[in-house]
């Protein structure tokens, strides 16, 4: 596990990361899964990437997948959103 200390705008805390290599094609592609926690909301997150050549470079294409769920003790519910893969 790994502690992120994160800052943006006004907002700062600390994030706990919990990720593992899931697929691995030397060079060309590699995807990571495990568990992101953040302000009391739990992650589910899957995140890979492609690499391709584009001329003198190399274009990089980004894909994830987060479920996020919160526990509101107050209303004894466990809320869960869900983001559906995105190609970029």
């Amino acid at each position: 596990m790994v502690t992120v200390k994160l800052a943006i705008a006004y907002l700062s805390g600390n994030v706990d990361m919990n990720m593992e290599l899931t697929e691995a094609q030397r060079p060309v592609r590699a995807q990571y899964a495990g568990k992101v926690s953040v302000a009391g909301t739990n992650v589910a997150l899957t995140a890979g990437f492609d690499l391709l050549l584009a001329g003198t470079g190399t274009k990089v294409a980004w894909q994830g997948e987060a479920e996020m769920c919160r526990a509101d003790w107050q209303r004894w519910q466990y809320r869960c959103w869900s983001r559906r893969p995105r190609k970029m």
